[in-house]
């Protein structure tokens, strides 16, 4: 019965000192591995942390998010630099750009919000005079959640409960504000999300079902071209009966409608991670979670593994 088995599992979480002892072991463990970094590592390579380009103050969402060029396509830069060298010789004109939206679900920490707070200064010289400016380290927007925050910074809800964005919702500069509360997260008018960080946070998930919403959920919260970074422990993936890291990206991909990057690809003993882009050419955008191309092989739990050492 799965109900008794979830019921036994929550005494089990509760003796061993409930969810805020989970949540303590959970922020020792960052000191093995920061997924911030590993996070602003990859949108620093991407050139994403200097801001996203705007095209236009009436472009679209999918039009001002440069989704045809670098900002949802990093890899062509390599190979289409010295293109791109030839034509800012001929057109100089200088790029507007805004801040790059990312949401943290399941925040333990504050390290990603510390990051888009820091701050800089550097003389710059106009007209003969010098002056000292003030200015941002990175162009970086950071929404975080969890379900029980630990910081007042992070804000307490469960992330089933955000509504999903308005996909004609414009992207300009204007839009993001500094300051973020609750009520705006909830509002059913805010943008889609460039980034979403969902780390060690898919697993605690109690069932098959609420999984595959939340990773649909995650793709609709995106804009086209924007990533999710997803980690999960690899046990999840290799002592579990019903799955493995090949039919997990088989559900990524042919499920929800993910793309699977390499760029940032990486192995560790204990964690699995995934970088997902959400296509330009993402199908619908009604709004409808259930509307995504769901095939419904994904929708029965299977057993691919049998054995002892399968545990789950």
């Amino acid at each position: 019965d799965v109900k008794a088995e979830i019921q036994s599992l929550e005494k089990k979480l509760e003796e061993i000192g409930g969810r805020e002892e989970y949540q303590r072991a959970s922020q020792m463990n960052t000191a093995l591995f920061s997924t911030s970094k590993w996070v602003l590592g990859i949108l620093g390579r991407w050139g994403w942390l200097d801001g996203l380009t705007v095209d236009s103050p009436n472009d679209s969402p999918h039009k001002n998010t440069n989704a045809d060029s670098y900002d949802a396509y990093p890899e062509r830069k390599q190979n289409d630099n010295q293109q791109t060298q030839s034509t800012n010789r001929t057109k100089k004109r200088k790029s507007r750009k805004r801040d790059i939206r990312l949401l943290e679900i399941g925040a333990i920490n504050t390290q990603l919000l510390d990051a888009a707070s820091r701050i800089r200064t550097r003389e710059e010289e106009t007209d003969g005079s010098s002056k000292i400016i003030t200015e941002r380290v990175h162009r970086l927007q950071v929404h975080s959640i969890d379900i029980r925050s630990t910081n007042p910074r992070i804000h307490q809800m469960d992330f089933f409960d955000l509504p999903l964005p308005n996909s004609k919702q414009s992207l300009e500069i204007d839009t993001f504000s500094t300051s973020t509360t609750k009520s705006s997260l909830l509002s059913k008018s805010k943008p889609p999300y460039d980034c979403i960080v969902n780390s060690m946070v898919i697993n605690c998930v109690t069932t098959p079902s609420k999984r595959g919403r939340m990773l649909s959920m995650c793709y609709h919260q995106l804009r086209p071209g924007g990533v999710l970074f997803l980690i999960l422990p690899k046990l999840c993936l290799t002592q579990s009966k019903h799955m493995s890291r090949k039919y997990l990206e088989e559900i990524l991909r042919e499920g929800i409608g993910f793309e699977i990057l390499n760029d940032g690809k990486r192995e560790s003993p204990k964690l699995a991670f995934f970088v997902l882009r959400r296509p330009l050419d993402g199908g619908d955008d009604s709004g409808d979670v259930s509307v995504r191309r769901w095939n419904d092989k994904f929708s029965k739990t299977q057993v691919l593994y049998h054995g002892k050492k399968f545990r789950n």
